[in-house]
């Protein structure tokens, strides 16, 4: 793994995207190469802001570069399949300047095979896991965000990089070997201390997996169903930190106790709100505001807690317990989150699994996860941009 670009800030990891831009355009191989022995994370950059979004090989291709260029920046993971603004891999860039000796090391192989349609949804959710957890920090560096087609060309449980300057850190992701259709991530900043994230992306869900130190059956569950097309990204960021800081306090020894404790028979719901308010009035929620829901006859209607987001829209958070399948309860919270005009993030915090009279034991987070998951899959979506479900 390269250490280069999370090191730099975005304005300087900006100027070298230009400079290798340059090189590339001018085929001034040398210095491209150059570049590239001390980031070589970005041989498939693109310039900022550059209409074409030619990388490196697309350069090379159109030059109609000597083969040893070729064949090194493939050997760097410069990708075959990555397309340009126009839908032009570097073999049809070569085609079509007439380099027809360039095109067989050129011609795209793929050596994972997933569906494209399922392929283009985990690219999706991956987007927005990224979106979550750096939307601000992508932005101002002007990043292009993964293209998935390219991990097909490398094998099963290969790592692939993406640095976010600025974050001190990025994205490590990869197609795992024991599974398949879905996508393996973690990320992590350098300067916040527990904050490594480990996800599997699905088509239709994220879960996380890794919450910074955390381990064993305390260790919160976390599932992430949002929206194709996030209209308000900033909020949606601030919204993804909010829940990760509510999955982030649930993991701490002192109060993952607390909430064993409460997840009880005979113990009053009221108990595990009681666990978690302060930790929520400090991040600016308040608790069953009123007036939310004015406009409809249920006036009466009020969630747990309410925050307004600082680029419009809000959250709603409610936590449940022991009735949350037997009463819908999750169920009447997106409803809620649905209707209310001031609100598009639903974050739901359940128990992970409920002892019931009987003994049984009812998973409750995995049932949540599914129900909801309906509402976020394609042509179900409902009038909330993102919902949080954490387990405790």
């Amino acid at each position: 793994m390269a250490l280069w670009a999370y090191r730099k800030t975005n304005a300087e990891a900006l100027a070298m995207r230009h400079e290798l831009a340059d090189a590339a355009k001018n085929a001034d191989w040398d210095k491209l190469f150059a570049l590239l022995t001390d980031a070589p994370e970005l041989v498939n950059a693109i310039r900022p802001g550059g209409a074409s979004h030619y990388t490196p090989l697309h350069q090379a291709a159109y030059a109609g570069a000597p083969e040893a260029v070729v064949q090194r920046l493939l050997n760097l993971g410069a990708s075959r399949t990555l397309k340009t603004q126009e839908g032009e891999t570097a073999q049809d860039v070569a085609r079509r300047k007439g380099h027809v000796e360039m095109e067989k090391a050129l011609a795209p192989e793929h050596r994972v095979v997933i569906h494209p349609e399922i392929l283009s949804r985990i690219e999706g959710q991956l987007h927005r896991l990224i979106r979550g957890r750096a939307n601000a920090l992508v932005d101002a560096g002007r990043l292009r965000l993964p293209m998935l087609e390219c991990l097909t060309e490398l094998n099963r449980g290969t790592k692939t990089w993406f640095a976010v300057p600025g974050m001190y850190g990025g994205f490590s992701y990869w197609f795992p070997e024991d599974q398949n259709d879905c996508l393996s991530v973690e990320s992590w900043c350098r300067v916040a201390d527990g904050s490594e994230r480990g996800h599997v992306v699905y088509a239709d869900r994220i879960i996380q997996v890794m919450t910074g130190m955390a381990s064993g059956d305390q260790t919160p569950a976390f599932c992430i169903l949002s929206k194709v097309g996030i209209p308000n990204l900033p909020s949606y960021e601030e919204a993804y930190w909010v829940a990760d800081g509510i999955v982030d306090h649930i993991a701490q020894p002192d109060i993952a106790s607390k909430l064993v404790g409460a997840n009880a028979l005979g113990v009053a719901s009221q108990v595990v709100q009681d666990i978690l308010l302060p930790h929520l009035k400090d991040s600016g929620f308040s608790s069953e505001k009123t007036g939310l829901f004015a406009a409809y006859d249920a006036k009466n209607l009020r969630p747990d807690y309410f925050k307004p987001c600082r680029n419009g829209g809000g959250m709603l958070v409610e936590v449940e317990r022991g009735k949350t399948l037997a009463n819908n309860m999750d169920l009447l919270d997106l409803w809620k989150c649905h209707i209310c005009p001031d609100a598009n993030y639903l974050i739901i915090i359940v128990p992970k699994i409920r002892k019931s009279e009987n003994g049984n034991r009812q998973r409750v987070f995995e049932r949540v996860v599914s129900r909801l998951t309906a509402f976020f899959q394609y042509g179900n979506e409902v009038n909330v941009d993102a919902a949080f479900i954490i387990g405790y």
